[in-house]
């Protein structure tokens, strides 16, 4: 894996959680350019199941993908199958849902 796709560096933690967590970097190509706000503090994009499947991505489960980004920089990423908890769990960041 590469330490930085498109215009994101990564981080030691986002490569061992996207090898752990079977997060190509194919993936992340076909979802990184959808990303708007890049500069905030701390952005959390909430990658639908629906809109993965537009993209050609096809999972077992209907589950989203969740990034988290500062400043340019892929901090981690997860697979998960109810992301409603994240706005209570991290209530002072920016939130981009891609559907």
């Amino acid at each position: 894996m590469n330490k930085q796709i498109l215009n994101y560096r990564k981080t030691n933690h986002s490569l061992y959680s996207q090898w752990d967590r079977s997060i190509h970097d194919e993936i992340l190509y076909k979802v990184l350019p959808y990303v708007e706000c890049t500069t905030c503090k701390k952005d959390v994009i909430i990658v639908s199941h629906s809109f993965l499947k537009r993209k050609g991505i096809i999972l077992r489960k209907r589950e989203s993908l969740i990034i988290i980004t500062s400043n340019k920089t892929l901090t981690t990423c997860y697979w998960c199958d109810h992301p409603d908890y994240l706005y209570s769990k991290e209530p002072f960041s920016h939130f981009q849902n891609l559907k």
